[in-house]
């Protein structure tokens, strides 16, 4: 039958070593590295992801299979980073960088009726 699973369900750790190492890029941008490094990082990878995956269309043999995935881990790691490069920009607007470099000092008191 069509749309049938030929086996048992098995889990697929294919994209498991794509998956950590993304998460440990994405962990060390968003802490350490200049903002410019991860917006260029994640243009780099989505260029990448893009030119593999135009290589890849229309090859049927196994090497494409690796490239595909190939290009779909580097798209992943793209969206990761420009998305780690986004929170970053809006974690740093507004003057809260200034004042703490200020030593700024925040008195703050309620009234409770």
């Amino acid at each position: 039958m069509r749309g049938q699973p030929l086996g048992p369900r098995r889990l697929d750790l294919r994209l498991l070593v794509p998956t950590v190492l993304g998460w440990v890029v994405v962990a060390f941008a968003g802490l350490l590295v200049p903002i410019e490094w991860v917006w260029w990082g994640g243009g780099a990878s989505a260029v990448t992801a893009a030119l593999l995956a135009a290589g890849s269309v229309g090859d049927r043999r196994g090497r494409s299979q690796r490239t595909r995935l190939a290009a779909m881990s580097l798209a992943v790691l793209a969206l990761l980073l420009v998305a780690a490069a986004g929170h970053r920009v809006v974690r740093e607007v507004g003057p809260v960088a200034t004042l703490a470099g200020e030593r700024a000092v925040v008195t703050l008191r309620g009234l409770v009726l």
